[in-house]
C-alpha cells in the first residue's frame, strides 16, 4: 500500500471527506485525489499536517498496512524488501531525523534549567 492509499484509508477510517481535508490543507480535492492516487509526490510537510487533521502520528499513516489487521495475508516483516517502499524509508527516515532534532532541542532547553 502507498503512502497515498495510507492517508486514503486513514481518512476514511476516521470518517472525513475527502473535500474536508481538502479544505484544511488550503488544496482543491482535485489535488488532494492526486496525493491519495499517489499521483505526486507528498511533502513530509503536506504529511505532517494531514496527520494533525486526522489526529494521529505521522507513523501511523505509514506503517498503517503493517499492523496485522491490515495485512493478514502476510506476517514476515517485507517492509525494506521491494522498491515500492523506498518513500516509506524515506519518510522514516524523516521521522527518525525529526525526533533526534527534537530530543537535542529539549536536552538542551532542560541544560539550561
Amino acid at each position: 500500500m502507498n503512502i497515498g492509499s495510507k492517508i486514503r484509508k486513514m481518512r476514511e477510517l476516521k470518517g472525513f471527506k475527502q473535500e474536508s481535508l481538502a479544505e484544511f490543507l488550503n488544496m482543491s480535492q482535485a489535488n488532494l485525489s492526486k496525493i491519495e492516487n499517489d499521483e505526486v509526490d507528498l511533502q513530509f510537510s503536506k504529511l505532517t499536517q494531514i496527520a494533525k487533521f486526522l489526529n494521529v502520528e505521522v507513523e501511523q499513516i505509514v506503517m498503517l498496512d503493517k499492523a496485522p489487521y491490515f495485512n493478514q495475508e502476510n506476517t514476515t516483516n517485507t517492509f525494506f524488501q521491494n522498491e515500492s517502499t523506498y518513500n516509506e524509508r524515506t519518510l522514516i527516515d524523516e521521522l527518525l531525523k525529526s525526533k533526534d532534532k527534537t530530543i537535542e532541542i529539549l536536552e538542551r532547553e532542560l541544560g539550561k534549567r
